[in-house]
């Protein structure tokens, strides 16, 4: 592959992340995303994982120095750059790509386990004292998504634990 092409296939894997993105956001707050929408997304997901580890391979087989036109050696720092941004551009896209894999895979696997989408105005305490009685169970709710500190997103879809 040719430094544009390797542009261009990461830019084609980035616009299908969106496209899938986009795809399931309305149908994850509106609380009617679906098994088969889940395993549609997850199959798709596994082909853009596929295609970046192909990019990576590919980048793992080449010098960039072969793509040189000059010898100027600000070509060749130029060069090295694009290639490091582009191996972190990738390693970022895999990482995302498999934390919303195993995502996914938890949702299909724990239908009877209970998920919230949360909506503007939610807190982890109103969203307890919703679903699991008492605003004091935030810490679970908190624990079992690896939340971090700051409000909540609105969308961001979150497991719930078992009531006590």
């Amino acid at each position: 592959m040719r430094p544009g092409e390797v542009v261009a296939a990461v830019g084609a894997l980035a616009t299908e992340a969106k496209a899938m993105a986009d795809t399931l956001a309305p149908a994850a707050r509106g609380g009617t995303l679906d098994p088969r929408q889940v395993g549609g997304a997850r199959a798709a997901l596994a082909a853009t994982l596929a295609a970046a580890r192909a990019v990576r391979r590919d980048l793992d087989g080449r010098d960039v120095l072969e793509h040189q036109v000059t010898g100027a050696a600000i070509d060749s720092i130029r060069l090295w750059q694009w290639e490091r941004g582009t191996r972190s551009a990738l390693v970022r896209l895999t990482d995302a790509a498999l934390a919303v894999d195993a995502r996914a895979a938890a949702w299909l696997a724990g239908q009877q386990a209970a998920v919230h989408v949360v909506r503007a105005g939610d807190t982890l305490q109103s969203i307890a004292e919703r679903h699991l009685g008492g605003w004091a169970e935030w810490p679970r709710i908190a624990a079992l998504n690896a939340l971090p500190a700051g409000p909540l997103r609105p969308g961001t879809v979150l497991a719930l634990p078992t009531r006590r």
